[in-house]
């Protein structure tokens, strides 16, 4: 006959240790879920920066297509179509210094074509030359967006506005300022100028498309991001 015996043995704990233990776990999870957090609001920021940046530099290529365009209607209408003083650059002279333009858009309306000017606006304290375009109280720079998708979706100017469009934030200016060449050949902008120096002759435009827009940080805080984007018009026909 065997005897067995069986001893229970208890590990003793320190009290409170598994309090500690769940403490330690639940701030262990929080720090990675903050992490996971913070990696998704960036990539939502960055997603959004890009997006924005993306539609200013189309903005900006727009207008320089307007003036591009103009330019390229006057060739054909000198001699055609056009009046007596019709000039390569009819349409792209500012009317005083310091000016600059914005794209007036007519739509369409049977039998004439849909149709791209510029119109001419005066910035005080130089602020044209500011590439914040810090002037925002000049309502013909804003740019606005149609809420529907079948129609002409960016307006800056014109006559098409209506109760759709609402103001994106972008704002836009397009300077245009001649390319100047002296007698020895050598060349120069003559920046938020009507003419060119003296008797030196107008050979060119330089455009530049200045577009701007809000910008929020992660943790607060605001600015203004913008684009820039130059391309030079020559009267080479």
């Amino acid at each position: 006959m065997f005897n067995f015996s069986t001893t229970n043995h208890y590990k003793k704990y320190p009290s409170g240790q598994g309090l500690l233990e769940a403490t330690l776990a639940i701030g262990i999870i929080m720090v990675g879920l903050g992490a996971l957090m913070a990696m998704t609001l960036q990539s939502t920021q960055a997603t959004t920066v890009s997006n924005q940046q993306l539609i200013g530099q189309n903005l900006a290529r727009e207008a320089i297509e307007v003036a591009r365009n103009i330019r390229d209607s006057n060739w054909l209408k000198v001699g055609n179509s056009a009046p007596a003083d019709t000039q390569w650059d009819t349409g792209l002279v500012p009317n005083d210094d310091d000016q600059a333009a914005v794209v007036v858009f007519e739509p369409p309306v049977d039998p004439d074509p849909a149709m791209f000017s510029i119109e001419f606006v005066s910035f005080d304290n130089n602020s044209r030359e500011e590439s914040e375009i810090t002037s925002l109280d000049e309502t013909k720079i804003h740019l606005y967006r149609s809420s529907q998708a079948n129609g002409y979706l960016w307006q800056q100017s014109g006559s098409v506005f209506d109760n759709t469009y609402t103001d994106s934030n972008f704002r836009r200016i397009l300077a245009l300022d001649p390319v100047c060449q002296e007698d020895d050949g050598d060349s120069y902008v003559n920046v938020a100028k009507v003419e060119c120096n003296g008797t030196d002759a107008k050979i060119g435009i330089r455009a530049e498309a200045r577009v701007s827009w809000p910008r929020s940080g992660l943790l607060g805080g605001s600015g203004r991001s913008s684009v820039s984007m130059v391309e030079y018009l020559y009267n080479w026909k």
